[in-house]
Parts: structure tokens; sequence; C-alpha cells
């Protein structure tokens, strides 16, 4: 639910942004296909943001899963040397 209201203030701002920018910087001469064009940007922004946020998401998880894997291999690792008995030195 967050995230698509999220979604949706990211995508009325682009919308917005690109409103402005067609209207009165005349990027476009018909302000018809300028409008369209900023609802056009505003719909896309709407659609891909969910994708976006759920990559950065698995991106964090994917760190902090490969974080833990490590910290645990350390462990066992340690754990090992510790309990080996030494080596005797070859004459």
């Amino acid at each position: 639910m967050f995230q698509r209201l999220v979604g949706i203030i990211f995508g009325a701002i682009v919308a917005f942004l690109l409103l402005l920018l067609f209207h009165n910087g005349r990027l476009i001469s018909e302000e018809r296909s300028g409008f369209l064009i900023a609802v056009a940007a505003g719909a896309v922004a709407n659609m891909l943001w969910p994708l976006i946020w759920a990559g950065l998401i698995a991106r964090r998880s994917r760190v902090n899963r490969q974080a833990t894997v490590q910290a645990e291999v350390q462990r066992q690792v340690n754990t090992q040397r510790s309990t080996e008995p030494p080596i005797p030195p070859e004459e």
C-alpha cells in the first residue's frame, strides 16, 4: 500500500514538473501535445516505481544475506582452527 502511494506521488510530481516545463518553457508549441507527454511520463513513472522499489529491497536483502553467510563461514573456520591439534614440524 505504501509503495503504491509513493508511486502515485512520484508520478504526480513528474507530471507536474513536466507540465510546468512544457507549458511555461514553451518547448512544444501545442499545449495539448505537451500535456499528453507529461501525462504519459507520469503514468510510466507510476508503473515503474514499484519495480525500482522492489529492486532496491532485493539488492539490500541479498547484501545482508551474503554478510550473514560470510560471518557464519568465518565463525566456523575459527572454530575449526581452534579445535585442530597443531601440526608437528617436519625434521
